[in-house]
């Protein structure tokens, strides 16, 4: 008897570890599930990280035009400045190169503000010309950021496009 329920214990171990080391129909499913929901989180990142990217060109490309518009801004203030200080000089030169010792304190006087009035005119030229300097450096500034911006955001909406392509084909391979 003992020899027996020996036996019968030994049987039932081994049936029971040979049931152990099978995969179940359950288990082949709840794998698939736990697959494919890691295909559809590759999907959904791909998506975020795609439209990320997207808004970030977006704001890369408002920047580039920003950068543009202060690029042209600071020329044209550049071109005014030059064009005020090179006439508000030389009518200074010329009028102040006349001499006529026949002035009066009054024609003097009337002179003397003119020349103060072509003096101020030249020096707003020249600060024209110094804002217009800074305002393109500033656009040239924004310029690189937004250059490097713009290649990041179109590597992040590549890569999320990748991304999303994979998941896909990995689901299709499946069907």
């Amino acid at each position: 008897m003992k020899t027996t329920l020996t036996l019968s214990c030994l049987a039932l171990l081994l049936a029971l570890s040979g049931c152990a080391g099978k995969e179940t129909f359950a288990d082949k499913i709840e794998a698939s599930n736990a697959e494919l929901a890691d295909i559809a989180d590759q999907w959904r990142e791909g998506k975020e990280l795609k439209e990320e990217g997207e808004d970030m060109l977006e704001d890369a490309e408002d920047d580039l035009d920003e950068a543009e518009e202060q690029i042209e801004e600071g020329g044209e203030l550049i071109d005014r400045g030059i064009e005020q200080a090179e006439s508000n000089r030389e009518a200074y030169r010329k009028l102040s190169d006349t001499d006529d010792d026949s002035l009066s304190p009054a024609a003097a006087a009337e002179r003397n503000k003119k020349l103060q009035e072509y003096t101020e005119n030249w020096q707003e030229g020249e600060a024209d010309i110094a804002k217009g300097k800074k305002l393109i450096e500033r656009g040239e500034a924004l310029e690189k950021k937004a250059t490097k911006a713009r290649k990041k955001a179109e590597k992040m909406i590549e890569r999320g496009e990748e991304m999303m392509e994979d998941a896909e084909d990995e689901y299709d391979s499946r069907s």
